[in-house]
């Protein structure tokens, strides 16, 4: 297993393939697992774990430019 720490960064960009997943971690507790669940043409279903009191916000999918991820 590979660990990033992100410090001063404003976003991580991570690759991942269908049921491979990345471990949110703060003050050394786990606060969510995201796990590809599958991948098709241009749409991704990711798995969201977490307990019941972690906010998780969907924002709109209205089309971005690339500099504002």
């Amino acid at each position: 297993m590979h660990i990033t720490t992100v410090s001063d960064m404003s976003r991580l960009v991570l690759t991942r393939k269908v049921n491979e997943k990345v471990t949110i971690v703060k003050d050394g507790e786990t606060v969510a697992i995201l796990t590809v669940g599958r991948i098709d043409r241009n749409q991704v279903r990711i798995v969201f774990e977490a307990d019941p009191e972690v906010e998780i916000t969907r924002h709109s999918s209205a089309k971005k430019s690339a500099d504002q991820y």
